[in-house]
């Protein structure tokens, strides 16, 4: 039975529409990804905008906060009219079986097209369509090109050598160094540069040498009397920025339009390596994971007997030191820190130990001495995964993990070796036991690490859970009298917004984008749950409202312009990317602040001001935009390995980044929409998504279509 009679049957075509919009701008969000410039994407095109990066944080802003709104609106509706039994069957049918069977189909495709985007070389260096040099003062344009007349010039009239770069957070002689411009460094330090000025992420610019092996750079810093051991906000000196994995390097120097070559910088970071671990600068320390990468026990050996902590993990990997140097192979520093009293079980920030890595990229000489050295073959990891498991991960994914760590391996030498460590194990006493269930574990062998995408309907799921809470409560309440008096005022609205800032307070971190975190691990993320949380039951107690007199989002064309001209640039200016340097003048605890509250007014601003546009304009039925929103679903969860594809075949393409935006979103919309039609609408994947639908008959062909 319906919990509470109706005082209106009228469907909100409105929002049907809307919560579609929702999902489409999803697609034309996930386009942007490769197009924005300084965002980080499995795919990096060659032609890179600002545009796309402002749209994608608009959209960002207030896309989910919107459809959870809806969510509630249509659970509470649903429950509303067919009552509990009816709308937990609908959220089952319609979102919980939808999701298991994507998980065995669109995540395993979009993992796929992610490894395969990765695996892409990019032909041409990426060009910023909005380069630094029209954004930033002529100051930073000489620093960058190795103008040294224009710089002395600049210098002269009193350039200010404290000032931080205000795109990149780096003090002149950082980014003199970032674009290795060795005669701008002797100028800059000539004219009285501080040496241990820190960037805005606490590194010097020995770090920024480091990080890109310049040498020279890197030498002139030294003899000037730098501090080799300064370190960044993360704890690290400039021998872990010269141990930086390439994804992140080749991202910074794509990002910035920094001259690039990798071999070049791989000699280079080698070099100042071998600087810093004590031959030329005695004031370094020795670093183990420096002296696993070079294979050198000389200065391995110095590392123990300046008593390392074997309990410190690798800054990038957190992998321990025996761990680190089985995966790579290492077998003589693995005895030799075995020998030291290294725990050959020792768990890494994963949970999981040395053996794992040594099976997983088949390294047989270094699983011999884990095995010699008592390493307990049935250790399990964090899914109940023993060595032998990680033998057996997928191959696309151990040469990902290879390239990433500069490990010099074939795919063919990775396949021969996880045979041979196999075999050793067995050889050993390993036998294959049956292991306790583990979901994560088994859904990982199946192809699925994370929901991707599709994170938002497992979220649904554990709100559809919650949602039973709220009909205890509001099954005694008639809908109209009691919650249309204040879920619709601007009081309710600000205390919404009081609400949404709790969790708002707690995301972003470590980057501050702007608009939301999301989380698409199987293990929910709390935080991100009850913001949404927030969203989902306003749309409930919407519902309950029955607002028929269209009070929520009345003042719609108010609403939405404060939003897009007052809250979006301040929230943008106070984020951690920002795209103006207003925020650096701002302490940070005031900036964290300021962003919190214009992210969360501007998700309801813009949620609110679309709810009135969408009630003013869509006043009636229309078969078209029926036909819009029943694909919009399968659209959107199936495009993700499409644009995936379409990003990296467009990539190096030499064509504007908005004039690739509408060609892909083109594209990616014809083929997704052909699919729908040929092969969801009238099927029962369309039954499953939307509800039966009838094929239309040849006199309604003849009239009005889709």
């Amino acid at each position: 039975m319906p919990a509470t009679p109706l005082s209106s049957n009228r469907r909100r075509h409105d929002l049907d529409a809307l919560r579609a919009s929702a999902m489409l701008l999803g697609i034309g969000f996930h386009i942007a990804h490769s197009l924005a410039v300084g965002f980080p994407w499995f795919v990096q095109d060659v032609n890179q905008s600002k545009g796309p990066l402002i749209l994608m944080y608009w959209v960002h802003g207030f896309r989910m906060p919107l459809f959870f709104i809806l969510s509630g609106f249509f659970t509470a509706m649903m429950w509303r009219r067919r009552g509990f039994g009816a709308m937990i069957g609908h959220r089952f049918r319609r979102v919980f079986l939808p999701l298991v069977l994507m998980c065995f189909t669109v995540v395993p495709a979009s993992n796929w097209a992610i490894r395969y985007a990765f695996s892409v070389p990019r032909s041409k260096p990426v060009v910023n369509s909005s380069p630094l040099n029209v954004v930033v003062k002529n100051f930073w344009t000489a620093i960058q090109q190795g103008d040294p007349s224009s710089l002395t010039r600049f210098l002269d009239e009193g350039a200010d050598l404290s000032e931080l770069h205000p795109e990149l957070g780096t003090t002149p002689l950082s980014t003199a160094a970032l674009f290795g411009q060795d005669a701008i460094v002797k100028i800059l330090l000539e004219n009285g540069a501080d040496l241990e000025q820190k960037n805005k992420d606490g590194t010097t610019a020995l770090h920024s040498a480091a990080f890109l092996g310049r040498v020279t750079i890197a030498d002139i810093l030294l003899e000037a009397g730098i501090d080799a051991e300064a370190t960044n906000t993360r704890g690290e000196t400039a021998k872990e920025s010269a141990l930086a994995p390439w994804e992140v390097t080749e991202w910074v120097v794509n990002t910035f339009s920094i001259p690039f070559d990798r071999g070049t910088v791989a000699e280079g970071r080698k070099r100042i390596l071998n600087t810093l671990e004590g031959g030329e600068n005695p004031r370094a320390a020795a670093s183990v994971w420096a002296a696993i990468e070079q294979s050198d026990l000389h200065k391995l050996q110095a590392a123990l007997d300046q008593g390392i902590e074997f309990a410190e993990l690798h800054p990038e990997s957190g992998m321990s030191a025996l761990a680190y140097a089985a995966i790579r192979g290492e077998t003589e520093c693995v005895q030799l820190l075995l020998n030291a009293g290294a725990n050959p079980n020792q768990r890494n920030r994963d949970k999981r130990g040395a053996l794992h890595g040594a099976a997983f990229l088949g390294q047989t000489a270094s699983a011999a001495a884990l095995i010699e050295g008592g390493v307990d073959l049935e250790i399990l990891g964090p899914d109940a995964d023993m060595a032998a498991d990680a033998a057996r991960a997928p191959m696309d994914f151990a040469v990902f993990i290879a390239e990433q760590m500069q490990i010099d391996l074939e795919r063919e030498a990775i396949r021969k070796g996880r045979a041979e460590v196999l075999a050793l194990m067995a050889e050993n006493g390993f036998t294959p036991k049956a292991q306790p269930f583990s979901l994560r574990l088994w859904l990982a062998k199946i192809g699925f690490s994370s929901f991707v995408h599709l994170w938002f309907l497992w979220y649904l799921c554990l709100l559809a859970v919650g949602f039973v809470l709220y009909a205890v409560v509001a099954k005694w309440i008639v809908r109209g009298r009691v919650s249309s008096a204040w879920v619709c005022s601007p009081l309710a609205v600000v205390l919404f917004i009081g609400l949404t800032m709790i969790p708002q307070y707690q995301m972003g971190r470590p980057f501050d984008f702007f608009g939301p975190d999301t989380s698409s691990d199987f293990v929910p993320n709390w935080v991100i749950l009850g913001y949404y949380a927030i969203f989902f039951f306003f749309g409930a107690f919407y519902y309950d409202a029955d607002d028929q007199k269209g009070r929520l989002g009345r003042y719609w064309p108010w609403v939405l312009a404060f939003g897009m001209l007052i809250l979006f640039p301040a929230g943008l200016s106070t984020s951690g990317l920002a795209l103006s340097a207003y925020s650096e003048s701002i302490p940070e605890a005031t900036r964290w602040g300021l962003g919190v509250a214009f992210k969360a007014a501007f998700a309801w601003a813009m949620s609110i001001g679309f709810i009135g546009l969408f009630r003013a304009v869509i006043t009636r039925e229309s078969r078209r935009i029926r036909y819009i929103s029943d694909s919009s679903y399968w659209l959107y969860v199936i495009h993700f390995p499409i644009v995936i594809l379409v990003q990296v075949w467009m990539q190096d393409w030499a064509l504007g980044a908005w004039t690739k935006f509408t060609l892909s979103t083109a594209v990616i919309t014809v083929l997704l929409l052909a699919s729908y039609h040929l092969f969801v609408r009238y099927t029962p994947i369309g039954w499953m998504l939307n509800g039966k639908r009838q094929r239309p008959s040849h006199s309604d062909s003849a009239g009005s279509r889709p």
